[in-house]
């Protein structure tokens, strides 16, 4: 008989599945099928993060089950989650096993089966009871989940394919390390799709470029450091034609929308080479620029009304400094090629 965990066994632990169960959205974002994607793309984040997931196949399958497998995966963590579980009225542990209760509180049913050494540890969870049960035996792969999302939390469980497409494309692009195998066996229509893009961002700045540029940009830059615990990624592009510039830009996992300090030090760190370059007053806005930037680390700190905005004036310091850098070591190496980017920019007035 499965044990009523979460309502009998520790009042502490029924705090955290109930708050969310009774505020769902504050933890998905919607009650609404996005919300199911936002469910599914935070558990795969906290695998990649905590468990060191570098793999894994992702199914909607013909039941409304969502079925996920990898055995790329540190299978240590995520046994030591499964026990957290236990724990959960404990405010650190909660942190730790949040993305793991949110799958557990929202579905229906969730079966998640960890193998190791000759041993299955499996979880059940049915009507937000839980069990967890060691067994000896066998799996195919290191780990398998399956659940199911509750309709009584959701108003469509009908999960959009390629929304999520959007959303693994973006994970994958942000994290080069991770291949996502995804399909779809939910609709009439049987589609697949893989992702993996060992170039990270870069891949998008090849695709941008393709899709914006009959010819070989005029100029092209990338950049990758790591400075003071930030891992700085930038991709500077001129096609050859002047228009709207394009920016995109991500702190973490997160769009950052209304960009902010990343993109304002990448900015200042090209105003302040072409003013040295030219001894020229400048403007980014309306030359075709396409820059493409990402910053992740322990600590992002983010502003404005949505939360979407960086902000932290040390990014801010580091990306001009490094982009400045990278353009005048860039001159050393091809004078005539930033001769032309400069051309793009100066005797507009800033």
């Amino acid at each position: 008989m499965m044990e009523n965990q979460f309502k009998e066994t520790n009042m502490g632990e029924a705090s955290l599945i109930e708050s969310i169960r009774l505020r769902p959205a504050m933890y998905t974002g919607s009650t609404e099928g996005k919300g199911i994607c936002t469910m599914i793309e935070h558990f795969i984040l906290d695998l990649m993060s905590s468990a060191k997931m570098e793999e894994v196949d992702i199914e909607l399958a013909s039941d409304g089950t969502v079925h996920i497998t990898s055995s790329a995966i540190d299978v240590d963590s995520l046994i030591k989650k499964l026990g957290l579980l236990k724990k959960a009225g404990n405010p650190g542990t909660q942190k730790n096993i949040l993305d793991l209760a949110v799958i557990l509180g929202l579905s229906r049913s969730a079966k998640i089966e960890v193998y190791n050494g000759g041993k299955i540890h499996t979880l059940l969870s049915q009507n937000n009871l839980f069990e967890i049960s060691i067994e000896e035996g066998y799996l195919r792969e290191d780990l398998i989940i399956d659940f199911i999302p509750d309709s009584e939390i959701f108003k469509t469980t009908d999960i959009d394919f390629e929304y999520l497409c959007s959303v693994f494309r973006k994970t994958a692009c942000l994290n080069p390390q991770i291949r996502i195998n995804f399909s779809d066996n939910l609709h009439n229509d049987f589609q697949q799709c893989i992702f993996h893009y060992p170039k990270g961002i870069f891949h998008r700045m090849d695709l941008l470029i393709m899709e914006r540029s009959v010819n070989e940009p005029s100029f092209r830059l990338d950049i990758e450091k790591e400075h003071n615990g930030f891992q700085y990624k930038i991709s500077i592009a001129l096609p050859d034609y002047t228009a709207t510039a394009y920016i995109q830009s991500f702190a973490g996992d997160t769009e950052t929308y209304n960009h902010g300090s990343l993109v304002d030090g990448v900015k200042k760190g090209i105003i302040r080479f072409i003013r040295d370059y030219t001894d020229q007053e400048v403007c980014t806005d309306n030359s075709g620029l396409i820059l493409i930037a990402s910053v992740s680390g322990m600590q992002l700190t983010y502003g404005g009304s949505l939360k979407i905005r960086l902000e932290q004036p040390e990014i801010e310091k580091a990306a001009e400094e490094i982009v400045y850098k990278e353009l005048t070591d860039y001159m050393e190496s091809d004078r005539e090629k930033v001769r032309k980017f400069a051309e793009r920019f100066k005797d507009k007035v800033n």
